[in-house]
């Protein structure tokens, strides 16, 4: 029996059936009825959830917009015999063909409270307006002002209704607790992380925020949704934290209606050197099996949707093939599919090493996969014929041939199988464009896509450890240890004379770099600096200025192969996708970010 001293929240990501409001609308009040049983006072669920955040341009469509309408109002009636209130979110017409986002808390047959997001993305903007101070929203023939913030008070508790949670700082407020309906996907650790920007804000309210993101059954496009629950209390702690993917579909919380939330522990920081890893070692290992689960959940969802029966894999023996066989297997468990649905596929050429081949075959094998050997290089010779090439030409046409003869056999065992090919392509790779168009740079999934080559480490390493690897953690730990390299020079047979970080420069850097450029927008001169700084004594300055400009002239030039990138999840708070992160122009030059560099100035 709920404690009458407390407000009960119960923080709910219902199932969300994209492009079926009926089925969704269902799920919410089956949420609600379920938390109504449970004493809550609150029931807070995510972004648009009666529509699902990632229909993007299908918001424009009349019928969704009606069909959203018409799910709300049966939520309003279903309301009618509930104690608690309900707050859910949906794309709402107006006058002049603008579309709101509002979020609305209904309670006993009548909304209470009405917000509209006033702060919107480039993407949101597309289908979206943000509404005029004076402007007013019509509602089952009530009017509603279509403000950024709304109050109401259930239970004694005064809530306020917003998306907008960083304004919220700079107006004034007598209210209880913050109720925040979100959409993001991003690992709870680090200073990047949500709990950690709430929990600030929370401070400077001097009242709990209440977030609650989308569910797994979100759209896995550009990213996976993680049914990620938080209350922040200030001072960068957490009163209440859900795991990612952690099968549940609500969290409840007690706030105290006239008392002190406490003093939670405090979150971390990220590692100086490489900021996109936690700081705390102690964490290391929640924080790489957090981006396992959201490479599991979002190849799960993407297979589950397109009825994909088998995975398909091309291992070639490097951290990059050896994370996305471990993903793909987790998948498969997730879908109660057979070890034997995962098709391993390695595909010896010019530059394979007796270490990579071995490793490949070991490792397919040690997880349970279905093992298939295929060499390329009688296929790779009879293209050269074709288009009248020299073997002993090792230009790009001698790399590329193999990178997409690789491709196209994964491509087509995807076809013949009925599965899907799952690339293995990260971050850092497509940063610097150290990809073959339409080789490894394309696949039907890319669960790597969000995650730098620094990090890949650590999360392999840490699969390394776990008792249900200990089958395949030699191989792993050997892996580990091989220099990076794409194999596509002929090798002596055991040492690849191709090795990426002497040619394209250690990724220790570039992940340093990418991080601060893209995510930090920092001053090429302030990176250099940084660099030298967090790295004294590892690497000299004229290494990493010849590096750093190195990473400029690459990420520059290389857009043209993200501006095609395939689908697959973000982990972090940006990525480089062209439709929900990074938008730059493919022509665009390096000129004044390499001159940038020789400027001179204590004010850069």
């Amino acid at each position: 029996m709920k404690n009458p001293a407390v407000s009960r929240i119960f923080i709910s990501t219902p199932c969300i059936s994209l492009g079926d409001v009926g089925s969704t609308v269902l799920s919410i009040i089956d949420a609600a009825r379920n938390a109504d049983r449970g004493g809550a006072d609150i029931v807070l669920t995510p972004e648009l959830s009666i529509t699902g955040a990632s229909l993007g341009d299908m918001f424009l469509q009349s019928s969704m917009q009606s069909a959203a309408l018409r799910a709300l109002s049966l939520i309003i009636s279903s309301s009618s015999d509930m104690h608690c209130a309900i707050v859910c979110s949906l794309p709402v017409p107006s006058f002049g063909g603008k579309i709101y986002k509002c979020a609305v808390a209904v309670h006993r047959g009548r909304i209470v409270a009405l917000c509209a997001e006033g702060v919107l993305s480039p993407d949101e903007a597309r289908v979206f307006s943000a509404p005029l101070p004076d402007a007013s929203i019509s509602l089952f023939g009530s009017e509603f002002k279509a403000s950024p913030f709304a109050e109401f008070s259930v239970n004694s508790m005064k809530y306020v209704l917003t998306f907008d949670v960083e304004l919220l700082c700079s107006k004034r407020f007598h209210l209880d607790a913050v109720l925040v309906p979100g959409s993001v996907a991003a690992v709870p650790l680090g200073e990047f992380s949500i709990a950690h920007k709430l929990a600030d804000i929370s401070k400077n309210l001097d009242a709990p925020v209440i977030f609650c993101s989308s569910p797994p059954s979100e759209s896995t496009t550009d990213c996976v949704f993680a049914g990620y629950r938080v209350v922040s209390s200030g001072g960068k702690t957490v009163l209440s934290e859900s795991a990612l993917f952690s099968g549940g579909d609500f969290s409840i919380v007690d706030l105290p209606v006239d008392e002190s939330l406490g003093k939670p522990p405090i979150l971390p920081e990220h590692d100086i050197k490489n900021p996109f890893l936690p700081a705390s070692s102690n964490l290391l290992s929640r924080f790489c099996g957090d981006i396992l689960d959201i490479q599991s959940a979002a190849l799960s969802r993407r297979m589950g949707h397109i009825g994909a029966s088998r995975a398909i894999v091309a291992v070639s023996g490097g951290l990059d093939s050896a994370l996305a066989l471990i993903a793909s297997r987790r998948a498969l468990d997730k879908l109660s599919l057979p070890s034997d649905a995962l098709i391993a596929v390695t595909m010896p050429g010019f530059g394979t090493t007796g270490r990579t081949y071995k490793n490949a075959l070991a490792l397919m094998k040690s997880i349970g996969a279905t093992v298939m050997e295929m060499p390329i290089s009688d296929a790779v010779r009879a293209h050269f014929a074709m288009i009248g090439h020299d073997e002993s030409d090792h230009s790009a046409v001698y790399e590329n041939a193999q990178a997409r003869e690789r491709t196209q056999i994964a491509l087509s065992l995807s076809n013949k199988l009925g599965g899907i090919f799952v690339g293995s392509g990260d971050m850092s790779e497509m940063a610097l464009g150290w990809t073959t168009f339409a080789g490894d740079h394309i696949a039907l999934y890319g669960v790597n896509g969000g995650i730098p080559k620094t990090v890949i480490r650590e999360v392999v390493r840490y699969c390394a450890g776990l008792p249900e690897y200990k089958a395949s953690s030699e191989y792993l730990i050997d892996i580990l240890d091989t220099p990076v390299s794409p194999e596509l020079l002929p090798s002596n047979g055991e040492k690849s004379g191709h090795e990426t970080e002497d040619l394209v420069g250690p990724y220790a850097l570039h992940d340093f770099f990418l991080f601060h450029f893209v995510r930090g927008h920092m001053h090429p001169k302030k990176i250099f600096r940084a660099a030298c700084s967090v790295f004294d004594g590892v690497f000299p300055p004229d290494v990493i200025d010849k590096w750093l400009r190195v990473f400029l002239r690459r990420f520059s030039s290389q857009q043209f192969k993200r501006s095609c990138m395939i689908d697959g999840p973000a982990v972090f708070d940006f990525s480089l996708s062209p439709r929900n992160g990074l938008s730059m122009p493919s022509d665009m030059s390096a000129r004044t970010l390499l001159s940038s560099l020789d400027e001179s100035g204590d004010d850069i």
